[in-house]
């Protein structure tokens, strides 16, 4: 193992750690705060549960199937379920990236009609 390797790895469990305590955060406080407006919490559970359906339905749609079999000989034989989630995560965010943009032309598209 060489040093830039090693940095590699450190920097990306930071991150890791980091991603994982946005998330805790994001998830944390409207659950926190809760008491005081009740419909917020309703869309939190709302939009965590369209989020569970959405990678539900991804992770159905995805492939087992490898493009390109000299990683399966380079880094071992690792299971094929491994590859349904990769491909579930990667259908999941192009949904919510085509959705953020149409979004985000609808509301550009609104203001600028109605003002």
């Amino acid at each position: 193992m060489n040093i830039e390797s090693f940095w590699i790895d450190i920097l990306l469990f930071i991150s890791y750690l980091g991603v994982l305590f946005v998330i805790f955060l994001s998830v944390s406080f409207p659950i926190i705060f809760w008491r005081k407006n009740i419909k917020n919490f309703s869309k939190l559970m709302l939009s965590i549960i369209m989020l569970s359906v959405l990678f539900l339905a991804s992770y159905v749609f995805s492939s087992d199937e490898i493009t390109n079999p000299t990683y399966t000989t380079s880094y071992g034989n690792p299971p094929t379920n491994l590859y349904k989630r990769i491909g579930g995560g990667i259908i999941t965010m192009y949904v919510l990236c085509l959705t953020a943009f149409i979004v985000i032309i609808y509301s550009e598209a609104k203001r600028v009609f109605i003002n």
